[in-house]
């Protein structure tokens, strides 16, 4: 079967050959990470093991530094991690002898935002090494995330103090409320929304 793994069992002397679900490989979870500026999140590499199992694994993921930068990172299933393997890519990198199944997670990633608001990058994995307990090498996919700074909206408030005594004052007054996403302001101050 042309881009899929195959794997084959014999039972009652009977072949049967499963085709390996579309999906193998590695995807960022979760797709979209939303920071605000300086703020910090995290994403997760997960693997979809093949058939037989995942047997070891080295996977990049690239990142744009002028964007996020890697704070921290914590290896699962087996893997140890390096934030910063290099200024752009963070790298785990495991081995499981009985050989990883299902959906594991390889480690997560600690991101601070670093950027400006409005910016964003990918978060790219690559496969460098994916091979099954046999060292078999398997055909497997990506699936990028991305990470986006959002933008600070900042509405000030003041009240200009009347011109005489019996002028009417202008400006926001204190009886005056302005509701915004929730927020409710009705006297002078600053509010940042994001």
């Amino acid at each position: 079967i042309h881009g899929t793994a195959v794997a084959a069992s014999t039972i009652d002397g009977l072949v049967r050959v499963m085709a390996e679900a579309v999906g193998v490989g590695v995807k960022v979870q979760p797709v979209e990470l939303s920071l605000a500026p300086g703020a910090s999140g995290d994403i997760s590499l997960v693997a979809t093991a093949p058939v037989a199992g995942l047997g070891a694994w080295t996977v990049d993921l690239q990142y744009d530094p002028a964007v996020v930068t890697p704070t921290a990172c914590v290896g699962a299933s087996g893997s140890v991690c390096n934030r910063a393997y290099n200024s752009t890519t963070g790298r785990f990198a495991g081995a499981s002898p009985a050989g990883l199944t299902g959906a594991p997670s390889l480690g997560t990633v600690t991101f601070q935002a670093v950027g400006a608001g409005g910016t964003s990058t990918a978060l790219h994995p690559v496969l460098v090494t994916f091979v099954d307990p046999a060292s078999q090498p398997v055909t497997g996919t990506t699936a990028d995330g991305t990470a986006s700074i959002t933008i600070a909206r900042t509405l000030s408030f003041f009240k200009t103090p009347p011109r005489a005594a019996h002028d009417t004052p202008f400006g926001i007054q204190p009886e005056v409320d302005v509701r915004e996403n929730g927020l409710l302001v009705s006297a002078a101050g600053s509010v940042t929304l994001t």
